[in-house]
């Protein structure tokens, strides 16, 4: 199976801005405080993955790599809305 480069262009930005929406956006506030309260990031790997990038995109990355394999053209529309998301992000934080 080969990817294009729009594909993983399309992929990378989906994994980045979902990854973000679970570490750092306001509408998952409450969600994580709730696994805080649970699982303190300071003592809990379930905690510790909703504060690390590095560590909600590995597996955020996988799940999509995954549905890319099961139907790439399923993946690629539902993924698509997350990458503009996080291209619109990223051009509104360079004003």
């Amino acid at each position: 199976m080969t990817i294009t480069l729009v594909a993983l262009v399309v992929l990378s930005t989906a994994t980045y801005r979902i990854s973000k929406f679970f570490v750092d956006d306001f509408l998952f506030n409450k969600i994580r405080e709730k696994i805080f309260t649970k699982f303190p990031p300071e003592t809990t790997y379930i905690g510790y993955f909703f504060t690390c990038y590095w560590c909600t995109s590995m597996w955020i990355g996988t799940l999509v790599t995954l549905g890319y394999i099961l139907s790439s053209t399923v993946m690629l529309v539902i993924c698509l809305p997350f990458a503009i998301s996080a291209i619109a992000s990223t051009i509104s934080d360079l004003r």
